[in-house]
């Protein structure tokens, strides 16, 4: 079964998955010169495409997993079909989805902005950006915007986050990520080019949106189930429980931070005694965001 047609997968993205900014679908939709319809490509569970319809009067979400779509929140001004990124325009606008709602008959037959959150890594670009040609109005002010967040930040416990940095190149180096993982490491370097975006008809902007969550431990770890790499790794080692050895270290390095505070004065008791479940982490996610804009 794929990663993201697992119905306990598509739930815990809902319910762990960092939500984005404000800030950052207001730097979408100040970019737009118009603002009727937005396509948000590999949508998920909705989670952009929600927010979205603060922005645009209609909001489509798109995406290859069924699954995923139906766990996207019901709104009168959003709709959702199931697709594949190097289809979209084609499926989008074929039926009734662009018709507008509320609208007495009214459709949309362009898209002013097209959107991918943390998505944009996994398409073939070059069918992707034939597709977006098709979808996008073609006039000066029409949008594609897409964004990652590479690995996370422990800022409150550093050794946690070193054991975070760990896991994640582990799982790089003996394979369980996807290859494509490699373009948000390298923060699209591959991606952000004039091959897919020529200067005679783009204008390219990037703004990053730091997001600080705080959280416990436990959740932490949900979090981390969410992710391909650690899904593949336990589908391959089903003997193994690389989350719960996770955690396991995680508390333990919460004592060794106590040792190691100069400043703290710890009783042998209080070293003795591991730390509750619910130690609290701030993590930090900077949300990279590249805006292309039609001239």
């Amino acid at each position: 079964m794929s990663h993201w047609t697992s119905n306990a997968i598509s739930a815990a993205y809902a319910a762990f998955r960092p939500s984005y900014p404000a800030a950052l679908f207001s730097a979408v939709a100040k970019r737009c010169k118009q603002h009727d319809l937005c396509i948000d490509v590999g949508c998920g569970n909705g989670q952009a495409t929600t927010s979205l319809l603060s922005e645009f009067r209609q909001v489509i979400g798109i995406d290859p997993s069924s699954t995923q779509v139906a766990h996207a929140p019901a709104h009168e001004r959003s709709r959702y079909v199931v697709g594949g990124a190097e289809e979209f325009a084609n499926v989008v606008f074929s039926g009734e989805h662009t018709a507008a709602a509320g609208s007495g008959g009214e459709r949309f037959h362009k898209a002013d902005c097209v959107t991918v959150a943390q998505a944009i890594h996994w398409f073939h670009m070059p069918t992707f950006m034939s597709q977006v040609d098709l979808a996008l109005k073609q006039q000066p002010g029409a949008v594609l915007a897409f964004w990652s967040y590479p690995l996370c930040t422990i800022t409150s416990h550093p050794k946690i986050d070193a054991l975070l940095k760990e896991m994640d190149a582990m799982l790089m180096r003996d394979g369980y990520w996807p290859a494509e993982r490699k373009h948000v490491d390298d923060h699209y370097a591959q991606i952000w080019v004039p091959e897919y975006f020529p200067e005679d008809k783009w204008t390219r902007e990037v703004e990053v949106f730091p997001v600080v969550k705080s959280m416990g431990l436990d959740q932490f770890v949900a979090y981390l189930s969410t992710m391909s790499g650690v899904s593949r790794y336990q589908q391959q080692n089903k003997e193994a429980d690389l989350l719960a050895d996770f955690r396991a270290a995680a508390l333990r390095s919460v004592v060794s931070e106590v040792v190691d505070d100069e400043t703290t004065s710890a009783t042998p008791q209080s070293l003795q005694t591991p730390p509750s479940a619910d130690v609290m982490l701030e993590v930090v996610y900077n949300m990279e965001t590249y805006f292309a804009i039609r001239k």
